[in-house]
């Protein structure tokens, strides 16, 4: 019976990584684009001061 409650932690902390990998990536990738993210917004937001 130990081993199965063993199995079953081992298998809730090996899901636990795997959702931890994928946050980690994302906050890479959001990382990636945000200075391109930042500056295409910086450009909006003066465009739509110019308008005002």
């Amino acid at each position: 019976m130990a081993e199965i409650a063993g199995l079953v932690v081992s298998v809730a902390a090996l899901a636990a990584l795997f959702h931890n990998t994928v946050k980690g990536f994302e906050f890479v990738q959001l990382g990636r684009t945000f200075g391109t993210n930042f500056q295409t917004s910086q450009l909006t937001l003066k465009n739509a001061q110019i308008h005002l």
